[in-house]
């Protein structure tokens, strides 16, 4: 009541009044700057997250493929024995029908 206020500027606002309005939308911007950082850095967090599933994911695929590699050369020796086999018996079979 006692206040004595400052004659407004021509934009109808005093200096003081400028003065808290640019404050706080420094403030308002520090503020979203913050909250910026804070989702910055969540997204680093599941990208390395993401990044250490791809990279189990990938070191299991590289398991399945030796793995599937051995069994294929094992079916591969399998397959030989087993055309070997054949022949021996085909002509154990002819052997036996000639004699």
């Amino acid at each position: 009541k006692g206040e004595q206020r400052r004659p407004k500027s021509k934009a109808g606002t005093s200096q003081e009044e400028d003065d808290h309005a640019a404050l706080r939308s420094l403030t308002q911007t520090y503020e979203q700057f913050g909250a910026t950082l804070g989702h910055m850095e969540e997204v680093q967090k599941r990208l390395n997250e993401t990044s250490d599933t791809i990279a189990s994911t990938q070191k299991q695929y590289d398991i399945f493929d030796m793995r599937l590699a051995d069994a294929a050369q094992l079916l591969s020796q399998l397959k030989r024995r087993t055309e070997e086999d054949t022949k021996y018996i085909w002509w154990s079979f002819w052997f036996f029908i000639g004699v």
